[in-house]
């Protein structure tokens, strides 16, 4: 696995991962999609050195966080808000251009994300419909339901795949490495 030290642009913009769940959309009502204080680095920050570095015309879009423990390395995205087709295009740009800066950083190739990294799509049930169903039928084949089109990541770009709603990221990721 990496270490994050001997790369400054990822030491640099550590942060929690609270501040990255951050939605300030609505100036009057911010609010954050977790309270978790897990260390991450916050990847849309390292976009925007990245543009700075390289000169380019504009920031590339980006995941907003990348948690890095023992073996295990995760892009994490947070959407508070509906998410519709255009979210959902929105959501595969992020993707890409994060899964092209991360490489480069790292000098590696697609092959080490789709070994190495996982993807976590958190999102705000209350205002997306979930298929329950389709979530009990995985869960009982032992394995997990991946919504929001995001199917296509898992075995191309990441190891696997999870789209969680606040509550299901809690239960199911934060308890696990906030021991």
């Amino acid at each position: 696995m990496i270490d994050i030290s001997e790369y400054p642009i990822l030491n640099n913009h550590q942060t929690s991962l609270r501040k990255t769940s951050k939605d300030d959309n609505n100036k009057n009502n911010i609010s954050f999609m977790t309270e978790s204080m897990l260390r991450v680095i916050n990847f849309d920050a390292v976009a925007k050195e990245y543009a700075r570095n390289h000169k380019l015309k504009g920031i590339p879009t980006s995941n907003d966080a990348l948690f890095v423990h023992d073996e295990h390395m995760f892009f994490i995205e947070f959407k508070n808000g509906v998410i519709d087709k255009k979210t959902q295009h929105n959501i595969k740009e992020k993707i890409f251009d994060s899964v092209l800066i991360l490489t480069d950083i790292l000098n590696e190739s697609i092959s080490y994300t789709r070994k190495t990294i996982e993807y976590i799509l958190v999102y705000n049930g209350e205002k997306n419909s979930r298929r329950e169903l389709a979530c009990r039928v995985s869960k009982m084949a032992n394995t997990h339901f991946i919504e929001k089109g995001l199917e296509k990541f898992k075995g191309y770009c990441f190891k696997d795949v999870y789209t969680y709603t606040k509550e299901e990221f809690e239960k199911d990721f934060i308890k696990k490495y906030e021991k």
